[in-house]
């Protein structure tokens, strides 16, 4: 599978995208626009809040910038823990 990296409003340079099938993959929290909302029934918000309680590990640890710090994104999109 051919995948590309594009930037997103709403998950910034944590996103991938699938050009095969254009599905949006965020690589922090694994969440899938189209399948985890509409097949699975979550709002990003409630899944990105199961995500935190459940530890934040990243889908994608190993793109998980040196310094990223949660936080820090979280005051970004103006939610806080």
């Amino acid at each position: 599978m051919f995948v590309l990296f594009v930037v997103l409003t709403d998950c910034k340079d944590h996103c991938i995208k699938t050009a095969s099938l254009m599905l949006a993959l965020f690589r922090c929290c694994g969440f899938q626009p189209g399948y985890d909302d509409t097949e699975l029934g979550y709002t990003y918000e409630a899944y990105r809040n199961e995500w935190i309680q459940n530890g934040a590990e990243w889908f994608r640890e190993e793109e998980k910038p040196e310094r990223w710090d949660l936080d820090i994104q979280l005051e970004n999109i103006n939610v806080f823990q």
